[in-house]
């Protein structure tokens, strides 16, 4: 079945651009085209207007994504672990990883726990609230220079004050890093900070 016939969706670099919709919409279907995931479509993907990532060039945008379902992958390893994949680092890594931990106000969570960053999160981070899965998951990603952000619901379920403090973070990171965010989200005030907001309706895409 079609999201609909003839779509044209641009992403800009900087963009943040948010989608709303009643579930079953094709809000999750259309994230899944862009990050690759359903290749099952008609139609063509570019990246900077010429490079058509539907041809074996997958991958070149792929390492550009991060993706940010409500249930972020958490192991049980240590916040260095789970942010860096390494369990050492050396001194300009390290600085890397102290700057993102700062950026995102985790320095004061982190130098609160037993071993600090290398304290062990427990299976699938059940040591850790929402709020701070989705940031470790978020520092991940930046600490791997992804670029494009695509963030499914996965604010939703997260308390107000955590919802405003992500918020306040991405924002940030959109205005001062340039980093280009897609979001999904039932709620309008969760896309308050975004540039454009797109709504499905019977399964067809509009600019709000």
């Amino acid at each position: 079945e079609n999201i609909k016939k003839n779509l044209s969706f641009i992403i800009n670099k900087g963009d943040a651009i948010g989608i709303i919709g009643p579930s079953g919409s094709g809000k999750t279907s259309l994230i899944d085209i862009l990050l690759g995931i359903n290749k099952n479509f008609d139609g063509n993907l570019y990246l900077n207007n010429n490079l058509n990532l539907s041809r074996n060039n997958f991958n070149i945008w792929k390492n550009k994504c991060a993706y940010l379902p409500q249930d972020n992958f958490i192991f049980d390893g240590t916040v260095l672990e789970n942010i860096t994949f390494k369990e050492n680092l050396d001194v300009l890594e390290n600085q890397t990883f102290l700057n993102i931990v700062n950026k995102l106000n985790l320095t004061n969570f982190i130098n609160n726990l037993p071993f600090k960053e290398n304290t062990r999160l427990g299976e699938k981070g059940s040591k850790l609230s929402g709020g701070q899965k989705q940031k470790i998951s978020l520092a991940r990603s930046l600490y791997h220079n992804r670029e494009i952000f695509f963030i499914d619901e996965a604010l939703n379920a997260l308390d107000r004050k955590s919802q405003d403090e992500i918020i306040k973070t991405l924002s940030i990171l959109n205005k001062e890093d340039k980093k280009t965010f897609v979001l999904i989200s039932h709620d309008l005030r969760i896309l308050n900070f975004c540039n454009k907001i797109y709504y499905f309706k019977n399964k067809q895409l509009y600019l709000r």
